[in-house]
């Protein structure tokens, strides 16, 4: 589910959770890319396009203000595209119960399916981890639940 990206703003976000989300990220190993996205309000931080766990600085995260399913449009803020699973993460968070997400990609094929969010979402729904046709996802109250799920697969 490739979106389209409109910028709100094209600074650098300043936001309180940015500091866990960089700590965490340097818990995580994995090979391929990795999304860590955080729920704030009615919006989230994920990480951006092409960003590196164990390397995160606060360049690169990027506030989603909106996302219109239907529309399949991002309305963000920040410096950089965001991850390429931003949609699958904002779906995810329909779910009042889950304030992270943490998805690995194994094949470097992101996560950008509707159908994989309804796939994680089913999966999910007796547990807080899951192995999915293309990676993991961890879902968590906090980031550092999110990331220690990771370990449950």
């Amino acid at each position: 589910m490739s979106f389209e990206t409109f910028f709100l703003g094209r600074e650098k976000i300043k936001n309180p959770l940015i500091e866990d989300m960089i700590s965490a990220g340097k818990k995580i190993s994995g090979e391929g890319e990795m999304a860590i996205s955080i729920r704030f309000g009615n919006r989230i931080v994920i990480t951006a396009r092409n960003a590196f766990p164990d390397s995160l600085t606060e360049s690169d995260f990027v506030e989603i203000a909106d996302y219109d399913a239907v529309r399949n449009i991002a309305l963000v803020i920040g410096m950089n595209e965001p991850s390429p699973s931003a949609a699958v993460h904002w779906l995810i968070y329909r779910r009042d119960d889950i304030n992270a997400i943490v998805s690995d990609f194994r094949d470097s094929t992101p996560m950008k399916d509707f159908d994989v969010a309804m796939e994680a979402l089913k999966l999910l729904k007796e547990k807080r981890c899951a192995e999915l046709s293309n990676g993991r996802i961890s879902v968590g109250k906090s980031v550092d639940e999110a990331v220690e799920g990771l370990k449950c697969l």
